[in-house]
């Protein structure tokens, strides 16, 4: 039984359970993603649990020997980063709608340029923390993915987040087109 660090999401049960397939020796794999907790099966003849442990971590998932109490203080810690990065995501979501629905109402009633190029600038000053901080999960997953191959949902959402933030950036320097942050915080939400 090992805990499980980085466990997210149903695609982490399903990348995780793929074990067997990426290592001879390993029998089963089974991932409880409410406690992250893995029970691996394999034949130590053929395999050292550390090779097992270092294609976990590879994936994204740093392993730690399961201990009740130190396992539900590292499950904890977990929890409420997990918390904090959904807040920060919700709080500057909500706060990147503001200037979208002055953006948006102002293409219908007009708006004096100034304000326009300002509330394009407000967006993208609000989308980087979001990125950065919140958002981060998602770029960390995909390259786990892709470093093994094994693609998941992490992948799709990294490059629709990088996509729309790079094309709303490079709109708000240009001072023209539609800028994407409002749907990019969403998304990250």
């Amino acid at each position: 039984d090992l805990f499980l660090r980085g466990v997210h999401c149903s695609a982490c049960v399903w990348l995780v359970e793929r074990v067997p397939l990426r290592l001879p020796g390993v029998v089963r794999a089974e991932l409880d993603v409410r406690r992250a907790l893995a029970r691996i099966e394999w034949d130590p003849q053929q395999l050292p649990l550390s090779q097992v442990a270092r294609t976990l971590d590879q994936l994204g998932y740093t392993p730690h020997p399961f201990r009740g109490v130190a396992r539900d203080a590292m499950r904890r810690r977990e929890d409420r980063a997990m918390l904090t990065r959904i807040g920060v995501a919700g709080a500057i979501a909500g706060n990147v709608m503001l200037p979208a629905l002055a953006l948006y109402s102002g293409e219908f009633a007009g708006m004096e340029a100034a304000y326009e190029g300002l509330f394009r600038w407000v967006s993208l000053g609000l989308t980087i923390p979001a990125m950065l901080f919140p958002g981060r999960v998602f770029f960390t997953g995909a390259l786990a993915a892709l470093r093994t191959r094994r693609l998941h949902m992490d992948l799709p959402i990294a490059l629709a987040l990088g996509a729309g933030f790079v094309r709303g950036a490079i709109n708000t320097v240009a001072d023209s087109g539609p800028i994407y942050f409002d749907g990019v915080t969403i998304l990250i939400f």
